[in-house]
């Protein structure tokens, strides 16, 4: 099985300012200290975040919606490193040899939003189908809309569907890792889906006064409490139930038992005969 980084740390150098351009292309396309915000400057839409079209002085929110679409247009047939990051400028180049494709962001006067102060748009490398940005996170991303549609889509099918719109290489690994990705951002983990019970629970004694919910716990190997079992009756049920029930006499040792606790603390009244073993007693 292919291995996978989970971050982006091999696209990351410290020595950005090794590389020197020159000529006049590389002049236009810089944005010199002076120059301010301007109201004319184009700014980044999210929408494109997947094809992205970069300009000189585009603004952008964030740099890692900045990242994002860097690595948006690498995946379509080149890998991009981020030569430099820290908190006023991120840079990414091409890190093939005397490819001058290079784009440089950093922070504006206001603190919050970043613009292109260089970019050199063309690349003079050969492409590759095979480029270091693919990660499962991207992926998972830009399919999630067809995991929502479809949880149960077919990993490997839909692995040679991407392949072949990307025209970018992706492994059996990273498919079934953005797979997994996308349907926990869909669905949410186990834990925290069970951990929203408890609240699920309040909710329901303030919105329907009445109901009853029991949450039961037990302990794991580790002594940490974990979601066993739940028992849960609206209001409206159990006043139904009693509206058209004959009383009763006795239940039977099932999980009857707390729904007849549950009426008979209620209302104080015995009722019914309960039984999990016989659904269809006889008068």
């Amino acid at each position: 099985m292919e291995h996978e980084s989970t971050d982006d740390e091999h696209l990351f150098e410290d020595n950005v300012d090794k590389d020197v351009y020159h000529g006049t292309q590389f002049e236009e396309s810089m944005l010199s200290d002076q120059e301010k915000k301007g109201p004319d400057d184009p700014i980044f839409n999210p929408a494109t975040i997947f094809d992205p079209t970069f300009q000189l002085r585009m603004i952008f929110s964030g740099k890692k919606e900045f990242q994002k679409a860097v690595t948006s247009h690498a995946i379509r047939s080149r890998t991009i490193k981020f030569s430099k990051n820290d908190k006023e400028r991120i840079y990414a180049t091409c890190p093939a040899k005397d490819c001058g494709w290079r784009i440089n962001l950093r922070i504006m006067e206001d603190g919050c939003s970043w613009q292109v102060t260089e970019y050199r748009p063309k690349h003079t490398c050969a492409t590759k189908s095979k480029v270091k940005n693919m990660k499962s996170k991207w992926l998972a991303d830009k399919y999630l809309h067809k995991f929502k549609t479809d949880p149960k889509r077919n990993v490997k099918a839909w692995r040679m569907d991407v392949i072949k719109n990307l025209n970018s290489h992706v492994s059996t690994h990273q498919a079934y890792r953005a797979k997994r990705l996308a349907l926990n951002h869909i669905q949410g983990t186990s834990n925290k889906q069970f951990s929203k019970l408890w609240e699920y629970g309040e909710e329901l004694r303030r919105s329907n006064p009445g109901s009853t919910i029991i949450l039961g716990t037990k302990l794991d190997e580790a002594s940490n409490s974990r979601f066993s079992t739940m028992y849960l009756c609206f209001k409206g049920l159990k006043d139904g139930f009693l509206s058209g029930c004959r009383p009763i006499i006795g239940v039977d040792d099932c999980h009857l038992e707390i729904l007849f606790f549950d009426i008979k603390v209620i209302l104080h009244i015995k009722s019914l005969f309960f039984s999990s073993k016989t659904r269809n007693l006889q008068n």
